[in-house]
């Protein structure tokens, strides 16, 4: 997406959002809460899904080393399956992982169209 859509919030909302877009560099925002994303922005924006998962360990690896030094089992070991996940945010990862996949077959789809796109069996694998 080329444009978005922050026109609901007010004023104070909107300039903060706006000064951090601006401080990195990925938009500018209008006076009407409508920011125009810059290239870089619109590639960072396609590519966000490609953080979810490794962003989703961020309990374990914020206690890693804790996990390495002390606890190895810290989030696993003793857990009954009641439990809630310690070390993982699991909707994060759910949702991360599973654009990727999306990515993932898309590419591999194309790849197999293209050996297996014809009637001449003796030529595919």
């Amino acid at each position: 997406t080329e444009e978005l859509n922050f026109s609901k919030l007010d004023a104070a909302q909107r300039d903060v959002i706006g000064a951090m877009f601006n401080e990195i560099a990925i938009g500018t925002m209008g006076a009407n809460g409508i920011v125009k994303m810059t290239k870089k922005g619109c590639l960072a924006f396609q590519r966000c899904y490609s953080y979810f998962v490794p962003t989703s360990y961020s309990p374990m690896l914020a206690r890693l080393e804790e996990i390495l030094t002390k606890d190895a089992g810290w989030g696993f070991a003793d857990q009954d399956e009641n439990d809630s996940e310690e070390h993982v945010r699991r909707t994060l990862n759910v949702v991360g992982s599973g654009a990727q996949h999306k990515t993932f077959f898309k590419d591999m789809m194309r790849n197999v169209h293209m050996v297996f796109n014809s009637e001449n069996f003796e030529s595919q694998p």
